[in-house]
């Protein structure tokens, strides 16, 4: 049981990494301000609350700060 979980770990800890980068070498931050585009570095969800509205983003007022 306890080398599943151990390998199990691993294999996350691996995916999770090869995300990641894949996704840190696709990341267009061109025309976003200095801020934004820290935050979209930064996280994934800082990456979508930086997405402009035009290209999939939260709307005004159905954000999580929105309430919709």
């Amino acid at each position: 049981m306890t080398l599943r979980q151990v390998g199990g770990a691993l294999g996350i800890a691996l995916f999770g990494s090869l995300v990641a980068g894949t996704c840190d070498e696709r990341l267009d931050t061109a025309g976003l301000p200095p801020r934004a585009a820290d935050a979209a570095r930064d996280s994934l969800s800082g990456a979508a609350a930086a997405r402009p509205a035009d290209r999939g983003g939260p709307r005004p007022g159905h954000g999580p700060a929105g309430g919709g």
